[in-house]
Protein backbone atom coordinates (compact mmCIF):
# COMPACT_ATOMS: atom_id res chain seq x y z
CA UNK A 1 0.00 0.00 0.00
CA UNK A 2 1.40 3.39 -0.91
CA UNK A 3 2.35 6.06 1.59
CA UNK A 4 1.39 9.70 1.42
CA UNK A 5 4.73 10.94 2.86
CA UNK A 6 8.21 9.41 3.10
CA UNK A 7 8.99 7.79 6.44
CA UNK A 8 12.06 9.98 7.13
CA UNK A 9 10.01 13.25 7.00
CA UNK A 10 8.15 14.52 10.03
CA UNK A 11 5.68 17.20 9.13
CA UNK A 12 3.31 16.97 12.15
CA UNK A 13 2.91 15.07 15.38
CA UNK A 14 -0.02 13.16 13.96
CA UNK A 15 0.75 9.46 14.51
CA UNK A 16 -0.89 8.66 11.21
CA UNK A 17 1.77 10.63 9.43
CA UNK A 18 4.69 9.34 11.48
CA UNK A 19 3.71 5.73 11.02
CA UNK A 20 2.83 6.04 7.39
CA UNK A 21 -0.79 4.96 8.07
CA UNK A 22 -2.46 8.32 7.46
CA UNK A 23 -4.19 7.14 4.29
CA UNK A 24 -5.67 4.08 5.99
CA UNK A 25 -6.89 6.06 9.01
CA UNK A 26 -8.57 8.69 6.83
CA UNK A 27 -10.46 5.99 4.99
CA UNK A 28 -11.60 4.47 8.30
CA UNK A 29 -12.64 7.89 9.65
CA UNK A 30 -14.57 8.61 6.46
CA UNK A 31 -16.46 5.35 6.76
CA UNK A 32 -17.12 5.94 10.44
CA UNK A 33 -18.50 9.42 9.75
CA UNK A 34 -20.79 8.07 7.09
CA UNK A 35 -22.13 5.38 9.41
CA UNK A 36 -22.52 7.92 12.18
CA UNK A 37 -24.41 10.23 9.84
CA UNK A 38 -26.78 7.47 8.79
CA UNK A 39 -27.44 6.49 12.40
CA UNK A 40 -28.05 10.13 13.36
CA UNK A 41 -30.47 10.64 10.44
CA UNK A 42 -32.29 7.45 11.33
CA UNK A 43 -32.59 8.54 14.95
CA UNK A 44 -33.90 11.96 13.91
CA UNK A 45 -36.51 10.33 11.65
CA UNK A 46 -37.60 7.98 14.41
CA UNK A 47 -37.74 10.89 16.83
CA UNK A 48 -40.03 12.82 14.47
CA UNK A 49 -42.29 9.84 13.92
CA UNK A 50 -42.43 8.84 17.58
CA UNK A 51 -42.79 12.35 18.99
CA UNK A 52 -46.23 12.55 20.72
CA UNK A 53 -46.52 16.24 19.90
CA UNK A 54 -45.95 15.47 16.23
CA UNK A 55 -48.66 12.80 16.30
CA UNK A 56 -51.09 15.22 17.95
CA UNK A 57 -50.30 17.84 15.33
CA UNK A 58 -51.00 15.39 12.50
CA UNK A 59 -54.31 14.41 14.12
CA UNK A 60 -55.25 18.08 14.51
CA UNK A 61 -54.44 18.76 10.86
CA UNK A 62 -56.65 15.85 9.79
CA UNK A 63 -59.54 17.19 11.90
CA UNK A 64 -59.14 20.68 10.42
CA UNK A 65 -59.15 19.27 6.88
CA UNK A 66 -62.30 17.25 7.60
CA UNK A 67 -64.00 20.35 9.03
CA UNK A 68 -63.08 22.39 5.95
CA UNK A 69 -64.40 19.71 3.60
CA UNK A 70 -67.65 19.49 5.57
CA UNK A 71 -68.02 23.29 5.55
CA UNK A 72 -67.47 23.47 1.80
CA UNK A 73 -69.96 20.65 1.22
CA UNK A 74 -72.62 22.29 3.36
CA UNK A 75 -72.04 25.63 1.62
CA UNK A 76 -72.49 24.05 -1.82
CA UNK A 77 -75.49 21.93 -0.86
CA UNK A 78 -78.93 23.23 -1.90
CA UNK A 79 -80.87 25.10 0.73
CA UNK A 80 -83.58 23.10 2.47
CA UNK A 81 -87.08 24.04 1.36
CA UNK A 82 -89.88 24.67 3.83
CA UNK A 83 -92.77 22.58 2.45
CA UNK A 84 -95.36 24.65 4.33
CA UNK A 85 -94.73 27.90 2.43
CA UNK A 86 -96.81 27.10 -0.71
CA UNK A 87 -99.59 25.62 1.43
CA UNK A 88 -99.75 28.79 3.52
CA UNK A 89 -99.82 31.12 0.50
CA UNK A 90 -102.54 29.18 -1.29
CA UNK A 91 -104.60 28.99 1.90
CA UNK A 92 -104.43 32.80 2.16
CA UNK A 93 -105.60 33.13 -1.44
CA UNK A 94 -108.57 30.85 -0.81
CA UNK A 95 -109.52 32.75 2.34
CA UNK A 96 -109.34 36.12 0.56
CA UNK A 97 -111.69 34.84 -2.14
CA UNK A 98 -114.09 33.46 0.45
CA UNK A 99 -114.10 36.88 2.10
CA UNK A 100 -114.93 38.47 -1.27
CA UNK A 101 -117.96 36.17 -1.60
CA UNK A 102 -119.10 37.08 1.91
CA UNK A 103 -118.85 40.81 1.13
CA UNK A 104 -120.78 40.44 -2.12
CA UNK A 105 -123.61 38.62 -0.37
CA UNK A 106 -124.40 41.70 1.73
CA UNK A 107 -127.16 44.16 0.85
CA UNK A 108 -124.69 46.86 -0.19
CA UNK A 109 -121.37 45.29 -1.18
CA UNK A 110 -118.33 47.43 -0.43
CA UNK A 111 -116.39 46.96 -3.64
CA UNK A 112 -113.40 48.87 -2.32
CA UNK A 113 -112.82 46.05 0.18
CA UNK A 114 -113.63 43.43 -2.46
CA UNK A 115 -111.00 44.93 -4.78
CA UNK A 116 -108.37 44.79 -2.03
CA UNK A 117 -109.17 41.19 -1.03
CA UNK A 118 -109.31 40.01 -4.65
CA UNK A 119 -105.93 41.60 -5.36
CA UNK A 120 -104.26 39.85 -2.44
CA UNK A 121 -105.88 36.57 -3.45
CA UNK A 122 -104.17 36.80 -6.85
CA UNK A 123 -100.97 38.14 -5.31
CA UNK A 124 -100.70 35.14 -2.96
CA UNK A 125 -100.99 32.72 -5.89
CA UNK A 126 -98.37 34.69 -7.83
CA UNK A 127 -95.99 34.51 -4.88
CA UNK A 128 -95.84 30.71 -5.11
CA UNK A 129 -94.16 30.95 -8.51
CA UNK A 130 -92.11 33.99 -7.49
CA UNK A 131 -90.56 32.19 -4.50
CA UNK A 132 -89.39 29.37 -6.74
CA UNK A 133 -88.02 31.67 -9.44
CA UNK A 134 -86.19 33.87 -6.91
CA UNK A 135 -85.14 30.88 -4.75
CA UNK A 136 -86.62 32.54 -1.65
CA UNK A 137 -87.24 29.49 0.51
CA UNK A 138 -86.87 31.03 3.97
CA UNK A 139 -89.58 33.67 4.04
CA UNK A 140 -87.55 36.46 2.44
CA UNK A 141 -89.50 39.65 1.92
CA UNK A 142 -90.57 40.24 -1.67
CA UNK A 143 -91.97 43.48 -3.00
CA UNK A 144 -95.04 43.50 -5.20
CA UNK A 145 -92.79 44.46 -8.10
CA UNK A 146 -90.55 41.43 -7.44
CA UNK A 147 -93.54 39.12 -7.58
CA UNK A 148 -95.21 40.50 -10.67
CA UNK A 149 -91.99 40.91 -12.62
CA UNK A 150 -91.61 37.12 -12.88
CA UNK A 151 -95.31 36.39 -13.47
CA UNK A 152 -96.76 35.57 -16.89
CA UNK A 153 -97.22 38.81 -18.83
CA UNK A 154 -101.02 38.36 -19.10
CA UNK A 155 -101.36 37.93 -15.34
CA UNK A 156 -98.88 40.74 -14.75
CA UNK A 157 -100.85 43.17 -16.94
CA UNK A 158 -104.28 42.34 -15.49
CA UNK A 159 -103.51 41.73 -11.82
CA UNK A 160 -100.10 43.35 -11.33
CA UNK A 161 -101.07 46.58 -13.07
CA UNK A 162 -104.82 47.06 -13.61
CA UNK A 163 -106.04 45.41 -10.41
CA UNK A 164 -103.23 46.91 -8.38
CA UNK A 165 -104.20 50.38 -9.60
CA UNK A 166 -107.82 49.85 -8.54
CA UNK A 167 -106.74 48.45 -5.18
CA UNK A 168 -104.43 51.43 -4.54
CA UNK A 169 -107.32 53.85 -5.09
CA UNK A 170 -109.53 51.82 -2.74
CA UNK A 171 -107.02 51.56 0.10
CA UNK A 172 -107.93 55.04 1.32
CA UNK A 173 -111.70 54.75 0.88
CA UNK A 174 -113.50 53.83 4.09
CA UNK A 175 -116.88 55.54 3.84
CA UNK A 176 -117.92 54.92 0.27
CA UNK A 177 -121.33 55.79 -1.15
CA UNK A 178 -123.29 53.67 -3.61
CA UNK A 179 -122.33 55.60 -6.75
CA UNK A 180 -118.60 55.29 -6.06
CA UNK A 181 -119.06 51.63 -5.20
CA UNK A 182 -120.73 50.97 -8.53
CA UNK A 183 -117.86 52.74 -10.32
CA UNK A 184 -115.34 50.41 -8.65
CA UNK A 185 -117.50 47.44 -9.61
CA UNK A 186 -117.30 48.51 -13.25
CA UNK A 187 -113.52 48.74 -13.05
CA UNK A 188 -113.29 45.36 -11.36
CA UNK A 189 -115.60 43.53 -13.71
CA UNK A 190 -113.25 43.01 -16.71
CA UNK A 191 -110.45 42.06 -14.34
CA UNK A 192 -112.48 39.42 -12.49
CA UNK A 193 -113.93 38.01 -15.73
CA UNK A 194 -110.52 37.58 -17.40
CA UNK A 195 -110.17 33.79 -17.49
CA UNK A 196 -106.95 33.85 -19.48
CA UNK A 197 -104.99 35.87 -16.92
CA UNK A 198 -106.30 33.74 -14.06
CA UNK A 199 -105.44 30.47 -15.82
CA UNK A 200 -101.92 31.68 -16.61
CA UNK A 201 -101.48 32.54 -12.95
CA UNK A 202 -102.58 29.05 -11.91
CA UNK A 203 -100.37 27.39 -14.53
CA UNK A 204 -97.31 29.21 -13.18
CA UNK A 205 -98.20 28.23 -9.62
CA UNK A 206 -98.80 24.57 -10.56
CA UNK A 207 -95.45 24.33 -12.36
CA UNK A 208 -93.65 25.92 -9.39
CA UNK A 209 -95.36 23.59 -6.90
CA UNK A 210 -94.28 20.51 -8.86
CA UNK A 211 -90.65 21.70 -8.95
CA UNK A 212 -90.88 22.91 -5.38
CA UNK A 213 -91.60 19.51 -3.89
CA UNK A 214 -89.96 17.11 -6.31
CA UNK A 215 -86.62 18.91 -6.22
CA UNK A 216 -86.47 18.57 -2.43
CA UNK A 217 -88.01 15.08 -2.30
CA UNK A 218 -90.70 16.28 0.08
CA UNK A 219 -93.64 14.20 1.12
CA UNK A 220 -96.39 14.00 -1.49
CA UNK A 221 -98.91 15.00 1.18
CA UNK A 222 -97.97 18.67 0.90
CA UNK A 223 -98.15 18.60 -2.88
CA UNK A 224 -101.55 16.91 -2.81
CA UNK A 225 -102.73 19.48 -0.27
CA UNK A 226 -101.65 22.30 -2.59
CA UNK A 227 -103.49 20.72 -5.52
CA UNK A 228 -106.64 20.45 -3.40
CA UNK A 229 -106.43 24.09 -2.33
CA UNK A 230 -105.88 25.18 -5.95
CA UNK A 231 -109.15 23.50 -6.88
CA UNK A 232 -110.91 25.37 -4.08
CA UNK A 233 -109.37 28.64 -5.30
CA UNK A 234 -110.77 28.01 -8.78
CA UNK A 235 -114.19 27.22 -7.29
CA UNK A 236 -114.27 30.35 -5.12
CA UNK A 237 -113.04 32.48 -7.98
CA UNK A 238 -115.90 31.16 -10.14
CA UNK A 239 -118.31 32.16 -7.35
CA UNK A 240 -116.88 35.70 -7.30
CA UNK A 241 -117.02 35.81 -11.09
CA UNK A 242 -120.70 34.82 -11.07
CA UNK A 243 -121.50 37.82 -8.83
CA UNK A 244 -120.13 40.16 -11.49
CA UNK A 245 -122.21 38.64 -14.29
CA UNK A 246 -125.57 39.22 -12.60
Amino acid sequence: MGKLYPLHERRTKNPAETTGNRYEIEILMSRTQKLKGLVTASLKLRTLNDNPYSIQMKTLIRIIILCLVSFIYVGCAPEPINPNIPVGLLTKSRDYLFFCISLMDTAKPLYNQIATKYYYAMFSVARVASIWKHQHFHGELETHKDVWDVAHHDARNIFGEDLKEVRTKCDYQYDINNSESEQIKKELQPIVLDDNAFNKLLDDANAAIEKYYKSNRCSSNHMNECIGIMKEISKYRDAVKSKFTI
